[in-house]
């Protein structure tokens, strides 16, 4: 199963991943942020080894 992180964004858009420790296997990963009244949203599958 995967396991789900949500990537918390400060205000420049700068993604930074929750303080976890990672375990092998996929993770998805979503980004969500605003700027100049745009909402972005960015997501995506990483694999760990």
């Amino acid at each position: 199963m995967d396991k789900i992180y949500q990537i918390q964004t400060d205000s420049t858009g700068l993604q930074t991943l929750p303080k976890t420790d990672f375990i092998k296997g996929v993770y998805r990963m979503r980004a969500r942020w605003k700027s100049n009244n745009i909402e972005y949203f960015d997501e995506r599958d990483i694999v760990l080894h």
